[in-house]
């Protein structure tokens, strides 16, 4: 297990060093692949002892499942980014991440197996006879890498292509909407100075029935002052007359 977990893990670092640009995911995961099936076939006796076939197959499988799944993840994103209007290109990108994407993966199958042939063979043959068997499955590897290569490289130059368009179409987009924007933003602000404008009004409006209020209330209060002074007048002099008689009396 020891020895699995080194080899893994100097495919995993050369596999890091050697990216000199940016790839997608599923792209990375197929180049670990390929130097991780090169290793393999030129490891010496003594570790190709120690690596059973079930560690190797498990390993390998989930280096296929992670491809298929950052494949369609990628594909996801470049439908996403192509918008829904663009049915023809979605479904030619659908199809040929289907196609190409599973001519890689039986790619990948492949090499799985005939390394998982090549261990069993070798740890079943000594001396010469390893030697054969260690340069006829090698030279099939090499064949199969060179496949793995070209067909990597078909499908990347395929989403680079459909990525570009997705680009390209997000640009135009956005150019089309950007007069729209700018005659929203126009409205919006004549709108919200039409509202400053109208409230302005409404206000001013307000203030003039206010002061005609006032001035009605105070007309009002005059006039009613005016016809009460007549009644509170004689009510005082009544008020007076009794008050004159009280003190008459008391002086008898």
């Amino acid at each position: 297990m020891r020895v699995w977990t080194v080899l893994l893990g100097a495919v995993l670092l050369l596999a890091a060093c050697q990216a000199e640009e940016t790839k997608a995911k599923w792209e990375e995961t197929v180049e670990v692949f390929r130097e991780y099936v090169n290793r393999l076939s030129l490891a010496t006796d003594d570790i190709t002892e120690q690596i059973t076939s079930s560690q190797m197959g498990k390993e390998m499988d989930m280096l296929i499942k992670d491809m298929v799944a950052e494949l369609q993840a990628y594909r996801k994103d470049v439908e996403e980014r192509l918008g829904p209007h663009a049915v023809v290109m979605r479904e030619r990108l659908h199809t040929d991440v289907t196609v190409l994407g599973e001519r890689l993966r039986v790619d990948m199958e492949e090499a799985k197996t005939r390394v998982q042939q090549y261990l069993g063979e070798a740890r079943q043959v000594a001396g010469q006879n390893l030697e054969d068997v260690r340069s006829r499955v090698g030279t099939y590897l090499r064949k199969l890498r060179k496949r793995l290569a070209k067909d990597t490289e078909e499908l990347r130059r395929k989403l680079e292509a459909y990525s570009a368009e997705a680009t390209r179409h997000l640009e135009t987009v956005r150019e089309d909407l950007e007069p729209l924007r700018e005659k929203g933003q126009q409205r919006l602000a004549a709108l919200q100075q039409a509202l400053r404008d109208q409230g302005q009004r409404l206000r001013e409006q307000l203030e003039v029935r206010a002061q005609d209020m006032r001035g009605s209330l105070d007309r009002a209060a005059t006039q009613l002052q005016e016809w009460l002074e007549p009644f509170l007048a004689d009510i005082r002099t009544q008020m007076q007359g009794l008050l004159d008689k009280l003190q008459a009396k008391e002086q008898q």
